[in-house]
Formats: C-alpha cells, structure tokens, sequence
C-alpha cells in the first residue's frame, strides 16, 4: 500500500526510480531541503575547498566512509549497514544514478527557476545612479 506522498509523487511524475542492489531496493529522487545539509557535509568532506570533484582520492573515500553509507542512506531510503556492504560496483551505479537523477532535477527545475528569480528581481530595482531612464520612464512617455 502506497503512502500519500507516494501517490501524490506518482501523479505529477515525481514517483523515485527503484534500484535494487545488494538485495536491497533504493529509491532515487531530487534531493530534498531535508537532504541538503548532509549532502553539502559530505561534498565537504569529499571536496575540500581549492580541490574538484576529479580529485577525490580512494584515502578519502575510506576516510569518510561512514559518512558516505549515513548520507547515501538518507537519501535513497537504505539503511547505512547495507550500504556498506555493496560491492563497489554496486555503491558507483548507486552514486551514478543519484547524480544523474540529481543534474537533471537542478539543470532542469533549479537553475530556470533561479533565472526567473533573478530577472523578477532585477526588473524590480530602480535603475542604479548613473544610468538612463528606461525608456517607459522618459519624460516623453509620461507626457
């Protein structure tokens, strides 16, 4: 029996992909505000600030291990114990289909959305000093 956030998620086509690992089922979606911060610990931790993603070393892969399992755990569902013990093949088709599900949600969804935002917000601002009058603000247009 479905919940009714996973009827609602079904109806406007936000149900989450399945996979199933490990003899496990993980459910893979756009991360949720809920999600973020221990998304953003884990880049953290991964990613320290100067270095690219390319840079990621196995060390500190094993180095925050567990925070990979706690992380990946909250956002598919799983539970970290089983998470670690994917075989490696298993933990990158995980990760590969999160990220993939997850550039498409934000180039897709966020950053329209954000270039909406911006343009609403700059069309409200008064012009900065210096600058012209917008043509609708002409003294020729308000005569």
């Amino acid at each position: 029996m479905s919940t009714p956030t996973e009827e609602l998620d079904s109806l406007f086509g936000h149900a989450p992909k399945l996979l199933t690992l490990g003899g496990a089922t993980y459910r893979v979606r756009p991360v949720t505000l809920r999600q973020l911060p221990a998304f953003a610990r884990l880049f953290e931790a991964l990613v320290p600030a100067g270095q690219q993603v390319a840079e990621i070393t196995l060390a500190r892969v094993a180095e925050h291990s567990s925070l990979i399992a706690e992380t990946l755990a909250a956002l598919t569902g799983g539970t970290p114990d089983a998470i670690l013990d994917l075989d490696a093949d298993d933990l990158l088709r995980l990760v590969g289909a999160l990220i993939a599900e997850n550039i498409d949600f934000f180039a897709r969804r966020i950053a329209p959305a954000l270039g909406d935002i911006v343009t609403g917000i700059s069309a409200a601002l008064p012009p900065a000093s210096g600058q012209p009058p917008s043509p609708s603000s002409s003294p020729a247009a308000t005569a």
